[in-house]
């Protein structure tokens, strides 16, 4: 028997990851202008403020997939943390651009944009910006509606974050789960391609940003109203079930006595998380530091960064669904241990750029993005093979809870190697980390599905 894949379907499933990273990227790019130029904030306060995401995410990722999986309602498991959490999300982002727009009122009456311009020495600029911090003080009330918004945006975009990348495990058969979570990947690039497009239109420092992010806001909420009217969770996941069935993908007998999984899947379970550590403390260090090092390493200014980014990014996107397809021949694991060995190839090439080949840099990224998505499409689906339906959320909150320990921690300890060795030691750094998820992939034994025998033209084609 065969089935083929509906990628309308997973579209449809995937519009709720595209409202979470539009949020996102909208969050990580404006909000720290604000809090800087229009709040005044030290870049201390600023790190702490911006590093409260990844506290909420720590906190409440694993709660909320882990709650998702106890729901019994007639939206579904995960179709409530979705509802609630995009409008609530939404809301929160425009109450932000409101806040914001009130303390730009007060800023206009002081002079401040005039002044800032007109500065030309950092001494200068620092003195305005301890103004705008004393101008804050004065204005508390509208200090605190931005601060209340923002915790309360950012608690509420975790509450479906794990349930609804849960739902694209959930909505179709095991072996095609690499897929759905491809297309979950280029739904969230490309919502990050959009907030840029928008971004630079609609950006301006003094001019505010609350068109900008109550568009945003729009688009999350027009993509949750098709959401909303296209998907029946409940009715969809009977169906998968009912599919699964047909097919033979019964669940693998993962757990013994108790209901705990057994040692030698629990020790899969922690080398794919393992592996999932280590992917992201580099490419997370590789990000957040990229910048500084084309800068100060390969002589490139800050224009010219955007184009080897750009090829990533489109990288990335062009090779999920082939890099989803290619697992069902050679399997998850397999796939996700050839992306590891490029990405650590690219980026041992990055380590011997110079100034004058610097250029090479654009092919590097294209190969590079071929990798990662080699990798990042297949770790989340290992993890939730390992679980029976039930604990779809739980284990999606156990994944993204890796993912998140690598973002707080990778980034300090990136920046220390560097301050003491160089900035050359970013591309070593991360090549260290991508040989040890590589590594680990050999002790995984469990987390492939079953592959499915299913031709290319099926492959591309939409099952009703």
């Amino acid at each position: 028997m065969k089935s083929s894949m509906d990628y309308r379907k997973a579209i449809l499933i995937s519009l709720p990851f595209f409202a979470i990273t539009i949020f996102w990227q909208a969050y990580d790019t404006i909000m720290p202008q604000i809090l800087a130029y229009h709040f005044g904030m030290s870049s201390t306060t600023l790190g702490m403020i911006m590093g409260i995401d990844n506290l909420v995410a720590l906190l409440f990722l694993p709660l909320f997939g882990a709650l998702s999986d106890r729901v019994n309602s007639r939206l579904g498991r995960r179709t409530p943390f979705i509802l609630w959490g995009t409008i609530g999300g939404a809301i929160s982002f425009v109450l932000m651009g409101m806040a914001d727009n009130l303390q730009l009122a007060r800023l206009a009456a002081a002079g401040i944009p005039q002044k800032l311009a007109a500065a030309t020495t950092a001494s200068a600029k620092a003195a305005i910006i301890g103004e705008i911090g004393a101008l804050r003080g004065d204005n508390a009330g509208v200090f605190a509606l931005m601060l209340g918004a923002l915790l309360l945006g950012v608690f509420l975009m975790s509450l479906f974050r794990s349930p609804a990348a849960a739902l694209a495990a959930d909505a179709f058969v095991r072996p095609q789960r690499s897929k759905s979570n491809a297309v979950l990947n280029i739904m969230g690039g490309s919502a990050g391609v959009v907030f840029l497009v928008l971004n630079k239109r609609l950006a301006s420092l003094f001019g505010g940003y609350l068109k900008l992010m109550a568009l945003s806001a729009v688009i999350m909420l027009v993509g949750l109203a098709v959401y909303m009217i296209f998907v029946r969770e409940p009715k969809l996941i009977k169906q998968v079930a009912e599919e699964n069935a047909r097919l033979g993908f019964v669940e693998e007998p993962s757990r013994g006595k108790g209901g705990k999984l057994r040692p030698e899947v629990r020790r899969s379970m922690l080398y794919i998380l393992a592996v999932v550590v280590f992917v992201y403390m580099g490419y997370n260090a590789f990000s957040t530091h990229f910048a500084v090092y084309a800068i100060k390493q390969l002589g490139m200014t800050p224009s010219s960064i955007s184009g080897p980014l750009l090829v990533r990014v489109f990288s990335v996107l062009i090779f999920c669904i082939p890099s989803a397809m290619l697992s069902t021949k050679i399997g998850r694991r397999m796939t996700a241990r050839i992306g590891l060995a490029i990405l650590a190839a690219t980026i041992v090439l990055v380590y011997f750029l110079t100034p004058e080949t610097a250029k090479l840099l654009t092919p590097i990224f294209a190969v590079y993005g071929l990798g990662f998505a080699m990798v990042s499409v297949h770790l989340g689906p290992m993890v939730v093979e390992l679980c029976s339906t039930a604990d779809v959320g739980r284990y999606m909150g156990y994944y993204y809870l890796a993912t998140t320990v690598a973002q707080i921690v990778t980034p300090a300890l990136a920046g220390v190697f560097l301050d003491r060795l160089g900035q050359r030691t970013l591309a070593l750094y991360t090549a260290v980390f991508m040989v040890l998820g590589f590594v680990a992939t050999f002790f995984i034994k469990h987390g492939d599905a079953k592959p499915e025998s299913v031709s290319a033209s099926e492959a591309l084609g939409a099952a009703d």
